[in-house]
């Protein structure tokens, strides 16, 4: 019974001088999400001196001790954790499940009489088919993320466009405002130039009228003042109302001039009656009636 460390390997291709380990192997264990994969682990046991007699009492020798609960105890450990995990959970946990199964190994040992000294978890062989779900996992993810980065780099482009257009918007409508401003100010200008121009003309268009007629008006004063000094005041009144009459192209003189003078050849009666006949020619509708 050796009393040394001792140390025994589930690894198909190790085994110790000892040969306590040349029946035990990798360990092949299946993981949550179905995959089987390997892996290798070395225990490190120690007998104690004053231990050994019972240990030898109970298995007889190492290699019962070895067959009997060092095989099972840290096969069965392994697969049952495997099945609570993914690969890669299993994986990258790596040393958390090394420590755990240390405490776990070292407890079911010392009901035996033996120390867990230590327990290694070795090489890992992923399978095959994991291996390809990663890399082209792998791929996809850096896939994605560059089709992410350049939905990102086009969604900034875009949005880099879309406000340089917008400030462009606003910058035209800005300007179209002030020019609209400009052109309103600038017709407001003219029209009140336009507006105070026709006043001031109309002013002196009045003015010009009334100092006209002011003239006119003085004028006319002062010749009828020179034709009344010139006629005086009968004589120039009587021209002006045979002047108005001229105007209305009224007769003075009448065309028939019928005298009621008398002669001794009858003259006076004879006078009358071609004056009664000329005034029936000239009163067609015989308005006019000769008097008894």
């Amino acid at each position: 019974m050796p009393t040394t460390n001792l140390v025994l390997n589930w690894a198909s291709a190790r085994s110790e001088a000892h040969n306590l380990d040349k029946n035990l192997s990798t360990i092949t264990v299946r993981s949550k999400d179905g995959f089987p994969f390997n892996l290798d682990v070395a225990q490190i046991i120690h007998v104690p001196t004053t231990e050994a007699p019972k240990v030898i009492a109970r298995f007889g020798n190492m290699v019962n001790l070895v067959s009997q609960v060092l095989e099972p105890t840290i096969g069965n450990y392994f697969r049952n954790s495997a099945q609570d995990s993914d690969v890669i959970a299993f994986l990258s946990t790596r040393k958390e499940r090394q420590e755990s199964a240390k405490a776990h190994i070292k407890k079911v040992l010392d009901e035996y009489n033996v120390n867990a000294v230590d327990t290694l978890i070795g090489d890992i062989v992923p399978p095959e088919s994991l291996m390809k779900t990663l890399t082209d996992r792998k791929i996809a993810e850096r896939t994605a993320n560059a089709t992410v980065k350049k939905a990102e780099g086009d969604a900034s482009g875009v949005k880099l466009a879309v406000g340089a257009e917008s400030e462009a918007i606003k910058m035209r409508a800005h300007g179209e405002a002030e020019a609209t401003r400009a052109r309103a100010q600038a017709e407001s200008e003219a029209t009140k130039l336009k507006a105070s121009a026709q006043a001031a003309q109309i002013t002196l268009t009045g003015d010009a009228e009334a100092g006209k007629v002011l003239a006119i008006g003085k004028s006319t004063a002062e010749a009828y003042e020179l034709a009344v000094k010139a006629l005086g005041g009968e004589n120039f009144t009587r021209y002006k109302i045979t002047e108005e009459l001229a105007k209305g192209h009224i007769k003075l003189i009448p065309d028939v001039l019928i005298s009621g003078g008398s002669n001794s050849n009858g003259g006076s009666a004879l006078d009358g009656l071609l004056g009664l006949k000329l005034m029936e020619m000239m009163d067609p509708k015989g308005t006019v009636k000769p008097s008894n």
